[in-house]
């Protein structure tokens, strides 16, 4: 489930929206190559241990915007689906500190920290040098 959620809808719409086929007596949808795919690279990169940890910290991590004290810089992919927009402006609104929030469009969904590096680069570079 988490592997549809990362890429952007309309990105997923495009390169998944084909009529299954038949093969090997069972109908195949285009997303399943891709997700084997995943599944199998993730699998090479994670033990069981490991996920679970990485899960935890995640499921537990909270951000309290009360509590931030330095100026904050809220990066927001407009197509994430994980982390929407929506929450991060939110966040940017209620931080205690100032916050400069910053929206970009882009058709990788979450997966776009990792797919526009020049562009997420740039904003971080200004955040940190400035």
């Amino acid at each position: 489930l988490a592997m549809t959620t990362y890429r952007g809808a309309d990105e997923f719409a495009e390169r998944f929206d084909a009529a299954p086929e038949l093969r090997d007596g069972r109908y195949h949808f285009p997303v399943e190559d891709y997700l084997a795919a995943a599944g199998r690279k993730f699998v090479a990169r994670f033990d069981a241990a490991r996920y679970l940890s990485l899960s935890e910290s995640i499921d537990l991590h909270r951000v309290d915007p009360a509590a931030l004290t330095v100026p904050t810089t809220v990066v927001a992919v407009t197509s994430d689906r994980l982390v929407p927009s929506d929450d991060l402006r939110a966040l940017a609104a209620a931080s205690a500190a100032p916050a400069e929030l910053h929206e970009i469009d882009s058709r990788y969904g979450h997966d776009a920290f990792l797919k526009e590096p020049e562009r997420i680069g740039a904003l971080v570079a200004r955040a940190l040098c400035c």
